[in-house]
């Protein structure tokens, strides 16, 4: 991918793309940015746009911490999980955009695997597409979305037998408040 953030480091993105049409970075996981398990990201009006991982995460593929409170993550498309995000750690999402991703199998926007933390209480998640189901977002296993804020709107699902347009529960945990 573009950037791998790793050995307890910071990578605060405040401008810039990362990617781009024509010109986007591609990976096994994380086209964009890897974020390793002591790495953290800060995503602070930068732009995540056409990348491609050939497994998971198609933007960003994060076991660390990720935090995004303006900026976009468009465009980008996953071989199988989390078109935009695909999310092992924690997610914070105060603002900013998750739009247009591509999921070949699920979370066209957000994937939050078994243990993944995701709390969103502002941006939106919009206009993504997941092959089989969690066209918005995808909660698997032991992993929870909190969303006290924001909004989950116009993603799709292409599977009829398990749908979630917005959001597909698979085990996970859901808490919607405010």
């Amino acid at each position: 991918g573009g950037v791998y953030v790793g050995g307890d480091s910071t990578f605060t993105a405040n401008s810039g793309t990362i990617g781009g049409d024509g010109a986007g970075n591609s990976a096994e996981n994380g086209g964009a940015i890897y974020i390793a398990a002591s790495g953290k990201v800060e995503l602070k009006g930068a732009t995540i746009s056409y990348n491609v991982s050939n497994t998971s995460g198609g933007g960003v593929e994060n076991y660390g911490t990720f935090e995004m409170t303006s900026g976009s993550v468009t465009n980008n498309t996953s071989g199988h999980n989390g078109g935009g995000v695909n999310n092992s750690g924690t997610l914070t999402m105060t603002g900013g955009t998750i739009a247009n991703n591509i999921a070949t199998a699920d979370g066209g926007g957000v994937y939050v695997e078994d243990g993944g933390k995701f709390t969103m209480s502002g941006g939106s998640i919009s206009d993504n597409t997941a092959s089989t189901s969690g066209g918005g977002v995808f909660v698997n296993g032991a992993g929870t979305f909190t969303m006290s804020g924001g909004t989950i709107s116009g993603n799709t699902a292409n599977s009829r037998a398990a749908g979630g347009g917005g959001v597909t529960l698979n085990g996970g945990t859901f808490t919607m408040s405010g």
